[in-house]
């Protein structure tokens, strides 16, 4: 008998409370668009995108994605997130590693046939992710062997 007046409290109240939610999301609503629209230095450019339990509760896109030819953008287009992306990138490739997928020790000509550079028999998948293998553009000779130097960069991620 407990455990039916508990729940019928707790649906009562969510009865109750639904109104009042509507109300903030609304509120919510007002205030992202009060925000994302307010006037700064450097006007927002990207894609908002609030969801609660997988439901989609605010939507908005703002700017462009390409800022020479004014191609706006849509919610669909990719963003780099910099930095960032090299730890993802190193948790995938560590998690193929314990598939058995990839050999840190192994070349990366064996991953990546399309590079025809010479270098690209010495460079390994460890040396990619610790900025070790001195690649600086995969046009160009190495900048150093590897192993004997760390040089951080973005290169390595594309790779």
């Amino acid at each position: 008998m407990k455990t039916l007046l508990k729940i019928l409290t707790l649906g009562l109240i969510c009865l109750i409370c639904e109104p009042i939610f509507a109300q903030i999301n609304a509120q919510l609503k007002l205030d992202f668009e009060k925000i994302i629209l307010s006037k700064h230095s450097f006007p927002f450019n990207g894609v908002e995108i609030v969801s609660k339990n997988g439901i989609t509760t605010y939507e908005k896109v703002h700017g462009f994605k390409n800022f020479e030819e004014k191609i706006a953008l849509n919610k669909s287009n990719q963003f780099e997130i910099m930095s960032n992306s090299k730890l993802f990138t190193s948790v995938l490739i560590l998690k193929e590693v314990e598939k058995g997928k990839i050999n840190l020790q192994q070349s990366i000509k064996t991953y990546l046939p399309e590079i025809t550079q010479s270098w690209a028999d010495s460079v390994t998948v460890h040396q990619l992710l610790n900025h070790t293998h001195g690649i600086q553009n995969i046009t160009k000779p190495l900048l150093f062997k590897p192993v004997t130097e760390f040089k951080y960069g973005n290169y390595t991620n594309v790779l």
